[in-house]
């Protein structure tokens, strides 16, 4: 590891670049010896992060570039989608607009992809389907009728 920048108090804190050992690179802000503030990360897989990190982790506004093409832009929470945010499935010509929740998908709009010109790709959307609908409608009566169970 190396690391080239400010230091207060024997940690890094202000603007720097860290080299780490198995070759991934932060280049940004730092706080008390942590990602705090803007930041790039390259990550050994070829992804990389820019945005807002806090204590060490993805952690506000930042944009995902994927290696294999795939882009995300929006809100995180500690290291995860979560909030706001459009992942953009570069490879398959589609996008989701909506909420995330811990990194997983929760509402939002699935679409095509268009070309700039407000012409959509030809590429048919896949159809969705709940693997078990009237389960699902029986607990969620379950839970109208009688409250949550605890968890």
């Amino acid at each position: 590891m190396s690391y080239r920048g400010t230091f207060a108090y024997n940690k890094r804190d202000g603007e720097g670049t860290m080299m780490y050992a198995d070759g991934q690179k932060y280049t940004g802000a730092w706080a008390e010896g942590a990602r705090c503030g803007q930041g790039r990360m390259e990550y050994l897989n070829g992804d990389v992060y820019e945005g807002e990190w806090s204590h060490d982790v993805r952690h506000g506004q930042g944009t995902l570039y994927i290696a294999d093409g795939d882009v995300y832009q929006g809100d995180w929470c500690e290291d995860q989608k979560h909030g706001q945010g459009t992942h953009f499935y570069v490879k398959h010509l589609k996008r989701y607009d909506g909420v995330w929740q811990l990194g997983v998908a929760k509402c939002g709009m699935y679409g095509a992809l268009d070309h700039g010109d407000g012409q959509q790709c030809a590429v048919p959307l896949p159809s969705l389907e709940l693997n078990e609908p009237l389960q699902v409608l029986s607990d969620r009566a379950q839970e109208l009728l009688h409250g949550a169970p605890d968890k």
